[in-house]
Parts: structure tokens; sequence; C-alpha cells
């Protein structure tokens, strides 16, 4: 049952990102705006463990589209230090400043899909193009036991979702 799920969940994965040139073609229309930070993280295990953390890091920018009082980010490539092959997915602000989006991707250091999710608070600046505040991205993949524990070992099973939970990282934004 559970490899029936898998297969399943990649199915549909692939097929997802197979459209995802199309659906990335239509996105917010509004004003474009440049926001910058710097990020303090701590990286988990999914059991809680701490896999890594730094401080200081960037200082990153990335464009967001603002429509209204919310700010969409204008590629999710830009919240990735690297390239991923097949990416697709969203980021969006809230004008209360809820954090919320999901990424898949192909990982590019095991080749097997992989699913994040973002949700925080932050606060945009619009006058200094600045962002504060804390969010966290849950990092997810798919694939058999054998696959994912030959590169993740301390990837424990998401019965919920039919996949593996690889661990999770907190960022502070300032």
């Amino acid at each position: 049952m559970k490899k029936l799920c898998i297969l399943s969940i990649v199915t549909a994965l692939a097929m997802v990102l197979g459209n995802a040139p199309v659906a990335m073609a239509k996105g917010p229309v509004g004003d474009s705006v440049t926001i910058g930070w710097y990020e303090d993280a701590t990286r988990y295990n999914p059991d809680g463990s701490i896999s890594q953390s730094w401080a200081n890091d960037g200082p990153f920018s990335a464009e967001f589209i603002r429509t209204g009082k919310a700010y969409h980010l204008a590629d999710i490539q830009q919240y990735y230090n690297t390239t991923v092959a097949q990416l697709s997915g969203s980021l969006i602000i809230s004008g209360t400043g809820k954090l919320s989006g999901h990424a898949t991707y192909l990982s590019p250091f095991s080749g097997l899909p992989i699913r994040d999710r973002f949700h925080g608070e932050v606060n945009i600046d619009i006058d200094s193009e600045t962002m504060t505040g804390n969010y966290t991205q849950w990092s997810y993949a798919f694939g058999s036991e054998e696959e994912v524990l030959s590169w993740y070992p301390n990837a424990v099973p998401d019965d919920e979702d039919c996949c593996w939970l690889l661990g999770y990282t907190i960022y502070t934004a300032h």
C-alpha cells in the first residue's frame, strides 16, 4: 500500500512539474520591489536535534510583486541559493505579514523529488526595502525507503503525506 501511495505521489509530482512552465507563465500583476535581508538559521533533523546553524548569512535580495498589501515572490528560484531542476512553486507574504508557500524540485544532492513548505511571520519595510521576522521551511523527499534513507539517513516516514520528512529549518530574517 505504501509503495502504491509513493508511486501515486511521484507520478502526480511528475505531472505537476511537467506543467510548471505553463503555470509559471501566469503570475501576479503589480509593482515590482526588491527586498533585502540577512538571515540566521538553525537546521533540525526530524527528531529535533540540530543538524547545522549559521548567522548573518547574506545579504540576500529578491524581487517581489506587490498586489494590494501582499507580496508575491516573482520567481521561486530566488528563494534558493543554488539552481534546482524542475522547480515550481510560490511564496507569498500577506498584508498582515503571514509568509506561506511551497516548492517542488529535484534535489541536486540526491536526484529525488523534494517538496518544501514555508510558513512564518515577517514584516516588510517598504521604505528601506528590507524584511525582518521568522519563518520555517519543512523539507520532504519522495521515494522508496531504500532510496531516501541511502541519501538522507535521518529521514522519517510521513505516512500522512506518503513521503519522508528530511527535517526543517527555522530562519530569522534581519
